[in-house]
């Protein structure tokens, strides 16, 4: 069976944007290593939609070269908060309703789920706090 993960905004913003500033030191290199690897061992990473509008919101001019490269790699699958993952959601929050219930970070990990990651790429607070909240296993910086 064929390996499912997703990333949040910070793995997807390091891995395309070789400047960005991380937490560690030589994070986005380990992050490229991770992607090359995953793409070796032919994993679907899921690249959910609201992970990829944050992106590149903070690159807008960068935007069109980004998807460019995401394309390019055959791993990358773009995942909408569709149907599937506002239900999905909705049975996450059912008994946890908060007024924030559509945040992004939630929509990640939702998306996460109904394309059947098993594990979560991630390293905003938010999204690694949901995450473990409802089951996925979360890699983060410094665990690579």
């Amino acid at each position: 069976m064929r390996k499912t993960v997703a990333v949040d905004a910070s793995f997807l913003a390091a891995f395309l944007d070789k400047g960005t500033q991380s937490s560690i030191q030589n994070g986005p290199a380990w992050i490229a290593n991770l992607i090359n690897d995953l793409d070796g061992e032919r994993a679907k990473v899921i690249i959910p939609t609201p992970a990829l509008a944050q992106v590149l919101t903070h690159h807008p001019r960068a935007g069109q070269a980004y998807v460019e490269h995401i394309r390019k790699c055959a791993c990358f699958q773009i995942r909408p908060f569709d149907d599937k993952a506002a239900f999905e959601l909705a049975q996450l929050l059912r008994e946890n309703v908060t007024k924030n219930i559509l945040k992004f970070d939630r929509q990640i990990v939702a998306i996460a789920k109904v394309y059947g990651a098993s594990v979560l790429y991630a390293n905003d607070e938010e999204v690694v706090k949901f995450a473990a909240e409802c089951g996925l296993q979360v890699v983060r910086f410094e665990d690579l």
